[in-house]
């Protein structure tokens, strides 16, 4: 078996990178780190240890319920659960809260390319 240190990062792609970025820093916190030189565009984020790349590509293929859970998504714990909702509304941003799931309460939501994003208690 291999033994792991740490999860370092996830890529998601995105059709705009740009407004992907102001998405993930503006909207949900992620912090922008420095990106090596790589031919195509993105851009490379963090979330504590944890990283996210924006990645250029078509979009993917999804129906446009937010944050379907049995889809690639990607999971971050909040702080303020029950703020999250207010917040997200105060962007525009459509999501749908579900509690007593497998996962506790989360709140589901795509981000602008309709890539799947679960924010959770704990």
């Amino acid at each position: 078996m291999l033994k792991p240190k740490a999860f370092h990062h996830a890529a998601i792609r995105v059709t705009d990178v740009e407004r992907a970025r102001r998405f993930y820093v503006d909207v949900l916190g992620f912090k922008e780190i420095p990106r090596p030189d790589v031919p195509s565009p993105g851009a490379w984020l963090a979330l504590g240890d944890a990283q996210v790349h924006l990645i250029h590509g078509p979009a993917p293929q999804y129906d446009a319920e937010p944050g379907m859970p049995t889809r690639p998504h990607i999971a971050i714990v909040i702080d303020d659960f029950a703020g999250a909702g207010a917040e997200l509304d105060r962007h525009g941003i459509k999501h749908r809260v579900v509690t007593g799931s497998v996962a506790g309460s989360v709140v589901l939501l795509n981000d602008p390319d309709g890539n799947a994003i679960e924010l959770r208690e704990s």
